[in-house]
């Protein structure tokens, strides 16, 4: 099973609340991981290593963009 990408917040040992990414094969992969660091899973969520949103979060280089196509065009 290959390990996936988990956002995980969690309680730690000291009562606080911790946001960290774990990589785990399942839930119980990342409920173990996290025992073992002291902490108390209160939610995990399977993240996308290479998301959509990721690449398209930083601004588009237009204007590079268009220099490109335009040495390319020519």
């Amino acid at each position: 099973m290959s390990a996936t990408l988990y956002r995980v917040k969690a309680v730690g040992s000291g009562g606080s609340i911790v946001t960290l990414e774990i990589d785990a094969g399942d839930i119980d992969g990342v409920r173990r991981q996290a025992a073992s660091r002291g902490m108390r899973v209160l939610s995990a969520t399977p993240r996308a290593r290479h998301s959509l949103r990721a690449l398209f979060r930083r601004r588009f280089p237009l204007p590079l963009f268009t220099q490109e196509l335009l040495a390319l065009l020519n």
